[in-house]
């Protein structure tokens, strides 16, 4: 499987044998919960937000959204 490799301020990415993954759970840090605030913190932000920042842009054809097909 294709896996993500944090490298200080980027990322890249490398190929992992699916065997060293499955059932393999990495849990969210409880010092990552701030509750007294119901929410995260700053910390948890900072590593999450390069995997999710971003924004995908639909292709347009005749003014109509054109959705790939991987079948």
């Amino acid at each position: 499987m294709v896996s993500i490799i944090k490298n200080n301020d980027s990322f890249s990415t490398d190929i992992t044998p699916l065997k060293n993954v499955a059932l393999e759970i990495k849990t969210f840090p409880k010092e990552w919960i701030d509750e007294k605030n119901r929410w995260v913190t700053k910390e948890a932000i900072d590593y999450m937000a390069p995997l999710i920042q971003g924004e995908v842009k639909p292709f347009f054809k005749d003014g109509l959204p054109k959705y790939l097909r991987f079948i």
